[in-house]
């Protein structure tokens, strides 16, 4: 009979495309072309080769993107993936299943996929940081899976490749996601296995070109039973090879479970089309159900809080120029805490860079995750659409009637500049003191207020108050109002002073009040007050939960990027006006995304402004001529055009220069490092002539260092020699590093991608300066700020 197979043609885009195939060469029933395939969806035919001699073959094409050609035939002719050409060649996955090992019946199921190429890059980072733990993790501890009652316990793990070459993930319905992905694996698997009985020791399994294929359904439906089901698992191999007392172990399991003569086990055990028939038939229900029994172990500790309701209007209400609405006579004649105010939380948060500030503790400060320079960058790319929360800058936002701003600033040490932050690094302070003074020149007889609260710094002394402080003077000027009552350095009644009436502060323009909302002190004009107490104060925000941000990013890998405060808040501002009645007493009013609202009538800001009393005649809406001079609604999501798509070619190139997290430290006990300076590229080097640990420009054979983790972030570090990093004393500060046969332990401090050297419970860091004979490794204050961060690349043992 010829070589047929059942085709299942999947498109995991968010769009229809069309399949057609040409170049079928010695082919009978062939795939019918052209065929509409709707997103999402599936497509199914039966084809087969002639029963003429000859190699059969043919080409599938997906859309106008990807080119897979195929080869089908048995014995003297292959059945196997020609080649698959293409843009990216992520974006086409075959897997092509050999389903009759030994009877009659159709003899392969080929698996055609087409979608979008973000989540293999992502998947292969994670592989590439984790690997070599995992390879010596096998090694050191072995690792035991029951099927039933087959146990099969690993050993050893050799990988000559492991990649994933497709991989999507697709909506499935309300919280539910299905996701397909295939891996290649070239290598040898060494370890014992047993069958009631029967034990067989020391069995090694090699395999080339193995393709498994995972389809699998991710269901968040039911928060409190969140589930990941494997619904398929399809293996192909070109070769294998199996130990001689695994055939011998195999033979009698099989025959006790298929009842086979030993020559037709042989047959299967010896062939890897028969064997790969055999996982895909006989044996599948038993490996899904073994490993959908794992999944179900590890998802069952799994809860989560219910997310926050989100929309999808997520289109801006029309610009509206509410610059000078508090300049009016009525509200002149308002005291402070007669008025309410349109406020924004995390008012710099309108643009993000790809840095993580210093305030904000890293996800994996605590408990240490190995992503891979792609993922973690891919991350930090999606930390932007998690925490943006305005639509443009704070001269935008005040020519937008917002007139109380939420700061968050802190020094950066990388550069000894004053930035904003929100999780990530933002515009730098001075930037949005300039944003302000911008808009009082603009309208510089007007009678506006400002408020601008100072929050959430990293302030250790009163050095850097001094400097902000002397910032907002010199930036702001006359604008930044000191009440006589203020005294430099000390706190200010701010209760008392909500009394004044608005035109007493801005009788001759408009003026800033800055707030100090932190412990520590700040020099005039800044004012060591947090303004508007607390029961006063209403931020109609939300802080997304850990499902928001699982459902905001499984959305996004299946290339649906959303903001995801901005989803979240639109439902909150549409509530505006019945929460402006319900707090009709507060004075600042806070949102997030304050332009977009949904299906609400009105602005939440116009709002609030006519709460506080009739608009003023020079509060207007803009003319169609001046649209074009003022910040435009965007069709979608706002600020898209700053967030480049996602690339993973740029961030796979980027990595080749960037340290990976995961060769950072805690891998495995027993990683073997070349240790260099972050800032120098000198390597930790033991000198015998000095006796000392040096830290070398030029070393043609680095020291390599073994690091052994002995407690809970504690380790050891090794020479080859046997001798350990050790310092003279670790009593006293600048005390000289060397090596000694007793350990010394030390504490391994990540800073971004590098890491610090501590001695525990102390301020006390590995750093290097300049010496006579070269330079010498000492142990010092971390307060100093000499070169103290360490690169530790990973190098064979």
């Amino acid at each position: 009979m010829p070589t047929d197979a059942f085709v299942v043609f999947t498109n995991d885009w968010p769009h229809d495309i069309t399949v057609t195939t040409d170049e079928n060469k010695r082919m009978g029933d062939t795939f019918p072309s052209p065929t509409a395939v709707h997103a999402h969806e599936m497509a199914h035919a039966y084809i087969s080769a002639s029963w003429w001699p000859g190699q059969s073959s043919f080409r599938i094409i997906f859309g106008e993107r990807s080119i897979v050609s195929v080869l089908i035939g048995q014995g003297l002719y292959k059945t196997g993936v020609d080649s698959i050409v293409g843009p990216n060649t992520y974006e086409a996955g075959v897997v092509l299943a050999p389903r009759k090992p030994m009877s009659n019946g159709t003899c392969y199921k080929f698996f055609f996929f087409s979608g979008p190429s973000i989540l293999p890059p992502l998947i292969n980072s994670v592989i590439e940081a984790n690997l070599e733990a995992v390879k010596n993790y096998i090694e050191k501890k072995h690792v035991t899976k029951a099927f039933g009652n087959f146990i099969l316990t690993l050993s050893r793990l050799q990988v000559d490749e492991l990649v994933c070459t497709y991989g999507t993930m697709t909506p499935a319905g309300d919280r539910r996601f299905r996701v397909n992905v295939i891996l290649h694996f070239t290598g040898t698997v060494d370890g014992t296995f047993s069958w009631k009985t029967l034990k067989v020791q020391d069995f090694s399994f090699s395999t080339k070109k193995m393709v498994i294929l995972f389809q699998a359904t991710l269901d968040f439906s039911d928060l409190s039973k969140p589930s990941l089901v494997l619904d398929t698992l399809q293996v192909s191999m070109m070769e294998w090879s199996l130990s001689d007392r695994a055939k011998a172990g195999l033979s009698a399991i099989l025959g006790d479970i298929l009842v086979l003569p030993v020559k037709g086990i042989w047959d299967i055990l010896t062939t890897a089309y028969r064997t790969a028939g055999f996982i895909n038939t006989t044996f599948n229900e038993r490996i899904l159900n073994a490993l959908n029994d794992t999944f179900k172990d590890v998802m069952a500790s799994s809860k989560f809080p219910a997310p926050f309701p989100v929309s999808s209007n997520l289109k801006p209400g029309p610009p509206v120029d509410y610059s000078t609405w508090m300049s009016g006579d009525t509200m002149q004649a308002k005291t402070l805490d007669q008025i309410m105010l349109p406020a924004t939380h995390d008012s710099q948060a309108y643009t993000l860079s790809d840095d993580l500030s210093h305030v904000d503790v890293a996800p994996w400060a605590s408990e240490k995750k190995y992503l891979g320079f792609t993922l973690y960058s891919y991350v930090i790319y999606r930390v932007r659409y998690v925490a943006l929360a305005q639509p443009g800058e704070l001269r935008q936002q005040l020519k937008d009637g917002i007139r109380h701003f939420d700061l968050r600033i802190y020094h950066d040490t990388r550069d000894g500049e004053f930035y904003s932050q929100h999780g990530l690094r933002g515009p730098k302070f001075a930037e949005l003191l300039q944003s302000v003074k911008a808009f009082c020149d603009e309208h510089s007889q007007s009678h506006e207020l400002i408020f601008l609260r100072l929050s959430h710094t990293d302030f250790p002394d009163s050095t850097h108050p001094t400097a902000v402080a002397t910032m907002v003077s010199d930036i702001l000027g006359e604008y930044a109002h000191v009440p006589p009552s203020a005294e430099s350095s000390k706190p200010f009644d701010f209760d008392r002073f909500v009394g004044t009436r608005l035109g007493e502060i801005t009788a001759v323009g408009p003026r800033i009040l800055v707030l100090n909302d932190d412990g520590c002190m700040y020099p005039n004009p800044v004012l060591n007050a947090g303004g508007f107490k607390d029961q006063n104060t209403y931020y109609n925000t939300e802080t997304p939960g850990a499902m928001d941000i699982v459902l905001n990013i499984l959305q996004a890998l299946t290339g649906d990027e959303q903001l995801l405060l901005k989803q979240i808040s639109v439902p909150k501002n549409e509530q505006t006006a019945k929460l402006i009645v319900d707090h009709s007493s507060v004075n600042v009013f806070g949102m997030d995304w304050y332009n977009s609202f949904g299906s609400a009538g009105k602005c939440p800001v116009e709002l609030i402004v006519e709460h506080n009393g009739p608009l003023v005649a020079n509060t207007t809406s803009l003319t169609a001529s001046e649209v074009s001079d003022a910040w435009q609604p965007e069709a979608s999501n706002a600020l898209e055009a700053e967030i480049p798509a996602w690339d993973a070619n740029i961030y796979t190139q980027q990595g080749s220069m960037v340290k990976d997290l995961a060769n950072i430290v805690k891998t495995v006990p027993g990683d073997t490092y070349v240790i260099h300076s972050a800032d120098t590229y000198n390597y930790l080097m033991f000198d015998a002539r000095l006796n000392a640990v040096t830290c070398l420009t030029e070393a043609d054979h680095p020291t390599r260092w073994t690091a052994t983790e002995i407690d809970d972030e504690k380790w050891t570090l090794r020479t080859d020699n046997g001798l350990f990093l050790v310092a003279s004393s670790q009593n006293a500060e600048d005390m000289q590093l060397l090596v000694d046969h007793e350990a010394s332990v030390w504490e391994l401090e990540l800073d971004e991608e590098n890491v610090r050297l501590r001695t525990p419970g102390t301020d006390l860091v590995v750093t290097h300066a300049g010496h006579a004979e070269g330079i010498v490794v000492t142990l010092t204050s971390r307060t100093i700020g000499l070169a103290q961060l360490w690169c530790f690349t990973n190098v064979a043992e």
